[in-house]
């Protein structure tokens, strides 16, 4: 199965107050545009709040695109969770993704890539709650991570953890 949501403009968005999942058995696609909003507000300790590329043989893709656009989880966002497996996260364009964590390529044989590109567009990853900031890349599949053009990458000077296994800057 296919399919995709789109959320764009400003004063446009989707909040969600439980685990989500883009991608989970099929192929799933979330484009945020045009300061479009995405607001997950599920922040249970050590629980995934979004999922990108859930089951095998899914692929899931997030793209926050724009400057206004903005991808929010108060919890951990996982790209590429079980074996064959497939996710990637774009931010462009003075996009924002705000998150508790980020762990890519979760399972052996899943595969993972971010991309931060652009003046303005920035991963950032803050504690809340009672759950700790962390940032693996690639924990036991393959993943990639590329921040270019002016991205950035913003992590809580207390973050726990940051394993990266391959990027480039």
């Amino acid at each position: 199965s296919n399919g995709t949501v789109t959320i764009d403009g400003a004063g446009s968005s989707i909040q969600v107050a439980v685990p989500s999942s883009i991608g989970q058995i099929g192929t799933g696609s979330l484009q945020i545009t045009g300061g479009g909003k995405f607001i997950s507000t599920f922040g249970i300790a050590n629980q995934s709040a979004v999922s990108i590329g859930t089951a095998g043989a899914a692929n899931g893709a997030v793209t926050v695109a724009g400057v206004g656009s903005q991808f929010s989880a108060k919890g951990i966002v996982l790209l590429s969770v079980d074996p064959g497996a497939a996710g990637a996260l774009t931010i462009t364009g003075g996009g924002l993704v705000d998150a508790v964590a980020l762990q890519t390529a979760f399972s052996r044989r899943t595969s993972a890539n971010v991309l931060v590109s652009g003046a303005g567009s920035t991963l950032h990853l803050s504690s809340f709650s009672n759950q700790q900031t962390f940032m693996y890349i690639g924990r036991l599949g393959t993943a990639q991570l590329d921040v270019t053009a002016g991205g950035k990458i913003l992590m809580d000077p207390t973050a726990a953890n940051v394993s990266l296994t391959s990027f480039n800057v």
